[in-house]
């Protein structure tokens, strides 16, 4: 029979450094990023961009658009009735996409846009505004915005790390290069993060920073096949990430900023020994299978992208 102490990944986000600060803090530093999340990723990617002078409007509320990644130019559609659905007080009030953004563009008095269908509408009444952000940002004056705000206001930003994975655009090689845990304030420890000016000195001009905020949750896993049962593991809070993080630096091997647990296996460590081999666990296994694009993860050394079961023999 096999004793398995066995973690995975139960909800991510990620963030640029800068939304860690000023104006930003209010909106993303809340119980998830401070308290739920206590595994952090840091990660390294080619800057992604939207092209200037790529965008043209089309029938269905779509918008026509290039984007560089990794050096590669694609061709992208980003659905914007799709974009306004997402929000929750739409998928609330309205069946679908289509019925939504029907009834936002028949709120027009336009003369003579009023009598076209709604998506022609759309398409003549919404223009781009611009790229921003070094290229992350793509700016629409949005027909179906205009309708949606009680200022009546039209300019929508189009950030491209969310459009890649709301949409499933092709995605950059995204490189984990720092694993770090926080058991309270996870928030407050990235801004304060001791390796930024390192890492942030040997950023290339081309190259961007994301931080991934991990929660997760874990149980026993005791195998005698075909049979397989699942109980709760016993462990403290502190014990479960410690040994978690350990399991996902020895596997992701981010040597250049993490400098504990790389290279040795995690069967020497104290804590392990102590914790899990004691009460005998044989093996210890991190789901990390994350859903959406920016969430295939990968680094230098597992040169795999996407989905990763780590397994570490103990025994």
């Amino acid at each position: 029979m096999k004793k398995i102490f066995h973690t995975y990944i139960k909800k991510y986000q990620f963030l640029t450094p800068e939304r860690l600060y000023g104006d930003f803090v209010e909106y993303f530093e809340n119980k998830f990023t401070k308290q739920d999340s206590t595994i952090y990723l840091i990660v390294k990617c080619k800057k992604p961009r939207w092209i200037d002078g790529s965008v043209s409007f089309l029938r269905n509320y779509k918008v026509a658009a290039k984007i560089e990644i990794d050096g590669k130019i694609h061709n992208v559609f980003v659905d914007m009735a799709d974009f306004w659905y997402a929000m929750p007080d739409m998928n609330e009030n309205f069946p679908d996409k289509g019925s939504m953004a029907h009834s936002l563009m028949n709120r027009s008095k336009l003369i003579p846009w009023r009598f076209l269908p709604s998506d022609l509408q759309y398409k003549f009444l919404s223009s781009f505004a611009g790229i921003e952000q070094e290229g992350k940002a793509l700016k629409i004056n949005c027909a179906l915005m205009k309708n949606v705000s009680k200022e009546g206001r039209s300019l929508a930003d189009v950030f491209l790390y969310q459009a890649i994975n709301h949409y499933g655009f092709p995605q950059p090689k995204l490189d984990i290069i720092y694993i770090g845990s926080s058991l309270k304030g996870t928030y407050s420890r990235l801004q304060k993060h001791e390796k930024w000016g390192r890492i942030q000195a040997q950023k290339g001009s081309d190259e961007d920073i994301l931080v991934y905020f991990c929660e997760i949750e874990g149980d026993q896993l005791q195998v005698c096949r075909p049979v397989i049962s699942r109980d709760g593991h016993g462990l403290s809070r502190e014990d479960e990430t410690l040994i978690t993080e350990m399991a996902l630096i020895n596997y992701f091997k981010p040597e250049k900023y993490n400098d504990k647990h790389v290279q040795r296996h995690i069967r020497h460590s104290s804590r392990v020994k102590k914790i899990l081999i004691s009460r005998g666990f044989n093996q210890v296994c991190v789901e990390m299978l994350l859903g959406g694009n920016m969430a295939k993860l990968g680094s230098q050394y597992v040169s795999k992208y996407g989905g990763h079961t780590i397994y570490h023999d103990i025994s």
